[in-house]
This record gives C-alpha cells, sequence and structure tokens, in this order.
C-alpha cells in the first residue's frame, strides 16, 4: 500500500539531511576551523596548506561526516585529526545555533601509509615505460635513413650501381680453429 505523505517525508528528510552535511563539511573545511587548529597546536604551516590536509565526506547516510587528515607524519595528522574533534563541534553549534553535534569515533594513529601505493605506482610506471620505449622504437626506426643495401641506393636515387664491395667472410679462419 502506498502512503504518499510517507514518501514525501523521507524525501524531505534525506533532502534536509542532505543539506545540513554539506553546509557542516564547508564549515569543518573553513579558514576559522583551520586558523583554530592552528592556533591550539601551535603549527608552523599555512591556512591553505592545512586546508588542503583536511577533506571531509558524508558516509553512508548523509547524516554522518567523515574528515580525513592526511600528513608525512601520521602522528601529526592525528593530532590535527584531534583538534578537528575538539573545535568543529563548537564552530558547527555557534555557526548553524544547533542543538548538539557528537563525535562518533576519536581519530586513531594509521598503520599504513594512504598514499603513495607503490604496487600501483610500480606498475603506472613500467605501463609508461613499456609505452614510451615502443614509441622511441617507433620514432627512431621512422627517421632512420641509412643505405643498406643496393636497392635502398637504387630506389632513393634512381642511379645504376657501377660496382659494390662483396662482404668478406673469413671461412679460412674458422677451418684454422676447427683443425687445432
Amino acid at each position: 500500500m502506498y502512503n504518499p505523505e510517507i514518501s514525501t517525508t523521507t524525501t524531505t528528510a534525506y533532502t534536509a539531511g542532505s543539506y545540513i552535511a554539506d553546509l557542516y563539511m564547508g564549515i569543518i573545511e573553513s579558514e576559522s576551523v583551520a586558523d583554530a587548529v592552528i592556533k591550539e597546536l601551535n603549527l608552523d604551516i599555512s591556512t591553505g596548506a592545512l586546508k588542503k590536509m583536511i577533506s571531509t565526506g558524508s558516509k553512508k547516510s548523509d547524516q554522518i561526516i567523515e574528515m580525513k587528515v592526511t600528513h608525512t607524519d601520521p602522528v601529526i595528522a592525528q593530532k590535527i585529526a584531534m583538534a578537528l574533534v575538539n573545535i568543529v563541534p563548537e564552530k558547527l553549534i555557534s555557526i548553524t545555533k544547533a542543538g548538539s553535534v557528537e563525535i562518533i569515533d576519536d581519530a586513531k594513529v594509521p598503520k599504513s601509509p594512504s598514499s603513495p601505493s607503490i604496487p600501483k605506482n610500480t606498475i603506472i610506471g613500467a605501463a609508461i615505460g613499456f609505452i614510451l620505449s615502443a614509441a622511441a622504437f617507433i620514432v627512431i626506426a621512422l627517421l632512420d635513413n641509412k643505405l643498406r643495401t643496393e636497392d635502398d641506393l637504387t630506389d632513393n636515387f634512381q642511379l645504376p650501381i657501377l660496382g659494390s664491395i662483396p662482404t668478406i667472410t673469413s671461412s679460412s679462419n674458422t677451418e684454422a680453429k676447427q683443425n687445432v
């Protein structure tokens, strides 16, 4: 049995949740939040550099926002993420005048780097190397203009051949080596 009221309410709630998640992600990635993190941790980086380290996305439902921090040092990444966890709820409540924001998970130091992916980069490098070497061989073959046979000379210059130098094989040397 189809109830249009329930369908409209569900769609409206989903749209509202999506809108709020987008708003929260914009606030998380704002300069004011980045400046507050830099101040709290006494970091020696610019606001723009910190903003590039922080990424957000909605997870599963549009009411859960995931924050990721990328840094060469995983401990610093964790400290930045934990500073975000401390700063963001207050900022969200003060900016949106919302009731509350709950933290679901704390930041953890990753066990392995998120990038670079060595196997993936190796495969990509090998493929690019193969393509470039094949292209180089093709270009070299196309640009080769040496005359190697009598036919090359007659085809390119339409001149008669007056004489040729024969290829000398050293069959007497090989016979002498076999008899020893």
